[in-house]
């Protein structure tokens, strides 16, 4: 049985809007949640931004693929791209990762996932969170000959448009 405490309702706007439909973030039952939420998974703790994060604010289809990668991470150096709020790279260096490079395009992401890192104890050297563009961080890293032990890439999608129809992707 489950008992929450509230429900609270959030649909992506653009799907909606392809859909012809008004955007959703609204508390439909019982208490409006904090800004951060905080949730617990394989051990560790999380904020969750219910509000303004991506999609759901936390990918839960992910908790397998988290646990995964914290069993390959001991004694590694890590790249976590597209790291978003930090899920992978706490989980690799709460399984001894000599250290964790993450890498993500918003200034929000890096700031939620360092208040991930901190949640749970860890420190962040400076050197190790860069705002940027990952594909063009690998190409500066294979030009520099900068190598890590474990890379991690979970991009967002990159295919856009109504359902139904024709997508197609170009990485250069």
């Amino acid at each position: 049985m489950v008992n929450p405490a509230g429900i609270h309702e959030r649909a992506d706007p653009a799907v909606r809007k392809i859909e012809g439909l008004s955007p959703i973030n609204r508390t439909s039952a019982g208490v409006s949640p904090p800004e951060l939420l905080e949730i617990k998974e394989n051990g560790l703790r999380f904020f969750v931004d219910i509000f303004h994060g991506q999609k759901t604010g936390f990918y839960l289809n992910q908790c397998d693929n988290r646990k995964t990668v914290a069993e390959y991470a001991t004694a590694k150096n890590v790249l976590d791209g597209f790291s978003y709020s930090g899920g992978f790279g706490v989980h690799a260096l709460s399984a001894g990762a000599h250290s964790v490079t993450s890498v993500d395009s918003s200034a929000a992401c890096l700031e939620l996932f360092g208040k991930n890192y901190e949640l749970n104890n860890f420190l962040i050297p400076g050197d190790s969170t860069i705002k940027g563009d990952v594909f063009q961080l690998l190409r500066m890293f294979r030009e520099q000959n900068r190598n890590f032990d474990m890379v991690i890439l979970d991009p967002a999608k990159f295919a856009h448009g109504a359902p139904g129809e024709p997508q197609s992707l170009h990485l250069l």
